[in-house]
């Protein structure tokens, strides 16, 4: 049988208090853009020369080296992902349990003969459901990509606290 819930709302004030704690991702795979940097090196957002310019990092020993390279890494969408994967894992997935299960348990009652299904199948059908939830509860609140910008943010800040000069003309990204 299929049982068919609403996606429900996700917290995003919670994920994005989270996803300061959870950039390690970044953090490990900085390296990875260190190497191979022409300096000057002009830091445009989300690393696309054709978009606006972020800050310039003049040699790696300059403080907000590091921070530029996260930032890189925040542009690869394996490292982003994780980070995502983790807050998502952490902060929503439990926060939406209990509701889902409701909200399943509540739709199982409305399917005609549900209780003469083997337990098995009802376990199954119940996982997939939630399964399903879960997934269009990220997809339908932008979750990814929230973090990713989330993520640009703080490092973006970062920088300027590190004493990158921040161009006078970016505008941080937003998502809608």
């Amino acid at each position: 049988p299929e049982i068919n819930v609403e996606a429900p709302e996700v917290d995003m004030k919670k994920a994005m208090e989270e996803t300061k704690n959870s950039m390690d991702e970044c953090t490990k795979a900085k390296e990875n853009y260190a190497k191979g940097m022409k300096f000057p090196f002009t830091l445009h957002e989300r690393n696309d020369a054709e978009k606006q310019k972020i800050t310039v990092c003049d040699n790696e020993e300059v403080k907000w080296h590091d921070n530029v390279c996260e930032y890189l890494a925040a542009c690869d969408e394996k490292v982003i992902g994780k980070v995502a994967d983790t807050v998502w894992e952490q902060v929503c997935v439990p926060a939406l349990d209990t509701a889902l299960d409701a909200s399943i348990d509540e739709a199982t009652g409305n399917i005609e003969g549900w209780e003469n299904i083997p337990p098995f199948v009802q376990k199954k059908a119940k996982a997939k459901a939630k399964e399903a939830a879960l997934e269009q509860a990220r997809e339908k609140s932008k979750f990814d990509e929230r973090i990713q910008v989330k993520v640009f943010s703080i490092l973006v800040e970062n920088m300027g606290k590190n004493g990158a000069v921040i161009d006078e003309n970016y505008v941080p990204t937003t998502v809608e």
